[in-house]
């Protein structure tokens, strides 16, 4: 009985561990897709004068898909997300300089 049980467990992984596996290895179509896809604009622009008082400031994130809208830093489900996040939220957590949780924060 014991073994028949063994036998199946590790038929049941087996199947589990290969269909997480991809099938798919092949870059080609990401590769040409990122050519295509590459900005026409220049990433940095500078502008001679004195800049102009009251203006706004208006900036883009390119991303394949739109945010979510989560804007809490341990929340965020995406790297657009924490990259908007990081730019208006304080962190709930502070880390040292290996990156381990300190006493300090909110």
């Amino acid at each position: 009985m014991k073994k028949k049980s063994l036998v199946f467990l590790s038929a049941a992984a087996a199947l589990t561990l290969a269909a997480c596996g991809s099938a798919n290895n092949s870059n080609t179509s990401s590769e040409a897709s990122k050519a295509s896809s590459k900005s026409k604009f220049n990433a940095e622009v500078t502008h001679e004068g004195t800049p102009i008082k009251g203006g706004t400031l208006k900036y883009a994130l390119v991303a394949a898909s739109p945010f979510s809208g989560i804007f809490i830093d341990e929340l965020a489900s995406n790297s657009t997300d924490s990259t908007i996040a990081s730019q208006v939220d304080q962190s709930m957590f502070e880390y040292d300089e290996n990156r381990k949780l300190t006493n300090t924060g909110l």
